[in-house]
């Protein structure tokens, strides 16, 4: 996930410098404002009702009725099916502007190309990043706190150490 949805261009483009200065990424932004999403066709409308198809995905989704120019741009041509052989049948007739999904994520683009597998941790998103750096803060703050009590158990047990050695030594 790559899109970060905004109020207007002036914010988009604050975020695109934002994260050119610090070498932070890229991102496509969404800003709401200005955002001209191309409406389903009928025929994209019509596949809906085929065999295996679930729906399209702008309709298989709850979201913020301010959001839906976006929702709409990122979803309004993109049929949800059943599976990889439901896909492939409705390839063959469906228009190449939209994009087949399957229950398992698979992608398949009626001009012929295919998206489909997993990735490893290091193929993560934007926002999933975000999180897991949330996530380490956390835990660098935990640890910390910890080091700070084992430090303090070792310098007491370093001074008990050294009051046995006194005795010993009287």
């Amino acid at each position: 996930l790559q899109y970060v949805v905004v109020e207007d261009e002036q914010t988009a483009r604050a975020g695109i410098e934002l994260l050119t200065a610090k070498r932070a990424g890229r991102a496509t932004f969404l800003p709401l404002s200005g955002l001209q999403p191309a409406p389903s066709d009928a025929e994209i409308r019509e596949l809906a009702y085929a065999p295996g198809v679930v729906g399209l995905a702008v309709d298989l989704v709850r979201f913020d009725p301010r959001h839906r120019a976006a929702v709409q741009y990122l979803l309004g041509r993109v049929i949800v099916v059943r599976d990889r052989r439901f896909a492939a049948a409705l390839a063959r007739r469906a228009p190449t502007a939209c994009t087949l999904v399957t229950l398992t994520g698979e992608a398949i683009l009626p001009g012929g190309a295919l998206t489909g597998g997993k990735g490893t941790q290091d193929q993560r998103g934007l926002l999933s990043r975000k999180r897991e750096m949330g996530e380490l803060s956390a835990s660098v703050v935990s640890l910390n706190a910890e080091l700070g009590e084992q430090t303090r158990y070792a310098e007491a047990l370093v001074e008990r150490i050294a009051q046995l050695r006194d005795e010993l030594a009287d």
